[in-house]
């Protein structure tokens, strides 16, 4: 309490009281969560009070993060700041509810000719596309038929269906690698005494057996002397060798000249008359 005279400030009059207090109070900005400001005084601010004689213009207020709609690649979309926005950010303030996102084109199962099944895009199958949105689990794709080994008789093998094997079908999933299939039995040349040749069993060869997988060409046998016509001198013929010619006193004429027709002269015979042969005893 003070007199007028004594009052350095404005007085209010004679018997007035400070309590309540009655003095116009300071103001200053006063700062919300949502970035907004108003001026009050320090006791009228229900955020954040800056201060006496703070203003609001500018706006002293922190401003709380923008949000807005984030899509990412596979169509689905998140409200978040700019920051946050691990995919395409679609601006400050906008939302998810329409999707603003650009969907990924539809997947589904696509089956190929070996059965199996991967899911993609209908663009992207190289087989057999079972419709948007189906799965590979279960399997919705033909399963081709069962293979295995199909055995020859000459021993090789191939994998068939049991319904393409010409030969013996060892069974669902056999394979030829080792080989199951019997091997038949070896062969090789086989040489006569006429130096002809065969490819047999050594079994079945009724000559001299050259040892498995020999081979007839080029020949591997012994080859006969070569025969030909011998001529005689009363002109008579035989097909000899040309030793069994010599040891015989004849004339070989060629290998394999035949005697039909004969090749051979008659050696005409020289008549000697009554006097020569006289002579002949004479000496």
């Amino acid at each position: 309490m003070t007199t007028a005279t004594e009052c350095a400030g404005d007085y209010q009059g004679d018997n007035t009281l400070c309590d309540p207090n009655p003095c116009p109070q300071p103001t200053g900005a006063c700062c919300f969560e949502d970035g907004s400001c108003t001026v009050v005084t320090m006791a009228d601010c229900a955020g954040d009070y800056q201060g006496d004689d703070t203003v609001c213009d500018p706006n002293p207020c922190p401003q709380p993060p923008v949000f807005g709609a984030c899509c990412f690649e596979d169509g689905r979309c998140e409200v978040t700041t700019m920051g946050d926005c691990q995919g395409d950010y679609q601006g400050d303030d906008t939302v998810c509810d329409p999707n603003p996102c650009p969907q990924p084109p539809a997947t589904g199962a696509c089956c190929f000719e070996d059965g199996s099944c991967t899911v993609t895009t209908m663009a992207d199958c190289a087989g057999d596309y079972q419709g948007d949105d189906t799965v590979c689990d279960p399997n919705p794709c033909p399963q081709p038929p069962a293979t295995g080994a199909c055995c020859f008789e000459d021993g090789s093998c191939t994998i068939s269906t049991m319904a393409d094997c010409a030969g013996d079908y060892q069974g669902d999933d056999t394979v030829c690698d080792p080989n199951p299939c019997p091997q038949p039995p070896a062969t090789g040349a086989c040489c006569f005494e006429d130096g002809s040749c065969t490819v047999t069993t050594e079994a079945d060869c009724g000559g001299a057996y050259q040892g498995d997988d020999s081979v007839c060409d080029p020949n591997p046998c012994p080859q006969p002397p070569a025969t030909g016509a011998c001529c005689f001198d009363d002109g008579s013929c035989q097909v000899l060798t040309a030793d069994e010619c010599d040891a015989a006193g004849g004339s070989y004429q060629a290998d394999d000249l035949p005697c039909e027709p004969n090749p051979c002269p008659v050696v005409p015979t020289h008549e000697r008359s009554w006097g020569e042969i006289k002579n002949t005893y004479r000496r």
